[in-house]
């Protein structure tokens, strides 16, 4: 095969994959499922809140980088001028990062991977990821986490201190500060970008340029931290996040603190796999510190070296989701270490044996095209529709992943008031027969566990065929309707 068509054919591949991503992310964020109880939490601090909130210790648990807070509720703003359904408008920042950080991930990992399996395989892994997927729909940070992150990195290689302008340096001193401000973790990045700057030819001799950006840097970081160290010091999440931490006088804690996060990254994938995973990164780390005073290799390590430091000072957790703002240096690390060998019949044949495995892998535990996340907004509204012009009381029965989404949603478009809310942890046939006799009931379920992300289809429809089961058995049942559909929710109307 000539070098032409093999070079159209790693084209066709690569836009495929970037395609997919965006294809796969735009999916699921037009699914305009109800915002969840975690989202709920983080709304309530910004909803009908002055701008200055964003700064201050957020209610209800929560914690989230200030400018991601005031950009959301100037979007959240806008869109209550035109529409009631203006708080799928919180995703809107996720979604954008989320589609934003496939082409910069792309150009990321060209320029640490030669190798054009390598290349294929690292963007198989970030583009197809289904934490990455769903996150581009959730309103949280951690799709700008990722972005932001990947952005800070690729800065690297395009600030020449040899050629840099005053006007040039007043940007990346700006772009700096606001990374910081917009994502905690970007920090991280930051610092290592400065860091590997060092290394570059050109240091030396443009020193006061290179403090200039540091030195603003360094300033900002301090603000940050006084306003921003009061979420380290909250108990409640730092119990929460407490596998997150590491323990210095648990030696251990500092490998299970990795494995925990490769459990997160590649999720319900068999154990023996993920070892794979892991041993490779592990020999990618290996490979990188080698040629420590690289400063592509220090753009690698530095980012893990100052996660642990912040772990061991409880200043920032690494567990699950709050892991993934490294996954793209991992993915990176993982197939450089693969890149990194000399044979080209053994790298060649090692690429395709994890190409295959890779595939088979993403495709068995992803459903990709048939995942569904649960939406209480349909749901509710199936309700809406029968009880809005009805004077009567009504008694809805929520389960208790719902109670909290509905009471809030319950202050933001006011319900009907004579509503009489029951709350159940579980809905047994016994707390059915509990129910006073001659009255109508709404029982409303989205979710068939405490959190949407990666809730198969079949768990939610055996939790609702087990929901209907024990009303059917209740004393003096009559059911009047029953509604459910592909997403996962339930509405079950019925007379006792």
């Amino acid at each position: 095969m000539n070098k032409n068509k093999t070079n159209y054919i790693y084209k066709i591949i690569i836009i495929c994959i970037l395609f997919l991503g965006i294809f796969l992310r735009t999916k699921y964020f037009l699914h305009f499922r109800w915002l969840w109880a975690d989202e709920i939490s983080l709304l309530m601090n910004i909803y009908d809140a002055p701008l200055i909130n964003s700064f201050m210790p957020l209610k209800f648990y929560q914690s989230a980088p200030p400018a991601f807070l005031v950009i959301s509720q100037i979007i959240l703003s806008v869109f209550k001028l035109f529409t009631i359904n203006h708080l799928q408008s919180l995703r809107i920042i996720p979604f954008i990062s989320s589609i934003i950080s496939i082409p910069a991930f792309y150009l990321l990992s060209k320029r640490f991977l030669k190798n054009r399996l390598c290349l294929i395989i690292s963007n198989l892994l970030f583009c197809l990821n289904i934490h990455l997927i769903y996150f581009a729909q959730d309103f949280k940070q951690y799709s700008s986490d990722i972005c932001t992150f990947i952005l800070v990195l690729l800065s690297y290689f395009y600030i020449n201190l040899k050629n840099i302008t005053k006007k040039q340096i007043i940007l990346i001193c700006l772009f700096f500060i606001i990374c910081s401000w917009f994502s905690i973790t970007s920090i991280f990045g930051i610092t290592a970008t400065l860091i590997a700057l060092t290394t570059k030819k050109e240091f030396k001799s443009n020193i006061k340029k290179y403090s200039i950006i540091t030195g603003t840097f360094l300033l900002n970081l301090i603000f940050v931290y006084f306003l921003q160290k009061h979420c380290a010091s909250e108990t409640q999440l730092i119990f929460f996040w407490q596998k997150g931490f590491v323990n210095l006088y648990n030696p251990t804690s500092f490998i299970f603190i990795i494995f925990n996060a490769f459990n997160y990254y590649f999720r319900e994938i068999p154990l023996l796999n993920n070892l794979i995973y892991l041993l490779t990164f592990l020999s990618g780390i290996l490979v990188c510190t080698k040629r420590l005073n690289n400063g592509k290799n220090q753009l690698l390590i530095l980012p893990i070296f100052f996660m642990y430091i912040a772990s061991l000072l409880h200043i920032y957790p690494f567990e699950s989701r709050t892991a993934l703002y490294l996954f793209p240096i991992v993915i990176i690390i993982i197939c450089k270490s693969i890149d990194w060998i000399k044979i080209t019949f053994l790298k060649n044949l090692l690429l395709i044996i994890f190409l295959v495995f890779n595939i088979f892998n993403i495709l068995k535990y992803q459903e990709l095209f048939t995942f569904q996340t649960g939406n209480f907004n349909k749901i509710l509204n199936e309700y809406l529709k029968e009880t809005k012009l009805d004077s009567n009381k009504n008694s809805i029965i929520l389960s208790i992943f719902d109670i909290g989404t509905y009471s809030s949603y319950n202050k933001i478009y006011k319900f009907n008031p004579k509503n009489n809310v029951i709350e159940m942890d579980n809905i047994t046939t016994d707390k059915i027969n509990s129910l006073p006799e001659q009255q109508e009931y709404y029982l409303i379920c989205s979710t068939a566990n405490d959190h949407p992300d990666l809730t198969p289809n079949h768990i939610r429809e055996n939790y609702h065929k087990k929901l209907i089961k024990n009303i059917k058995s209740a004393n003096n049942i009559k059911i009047l309707k029953i509604h459910t559909d592909a997403s996962g929710n339930i509405l079950i109307k019925f007379k006792k």
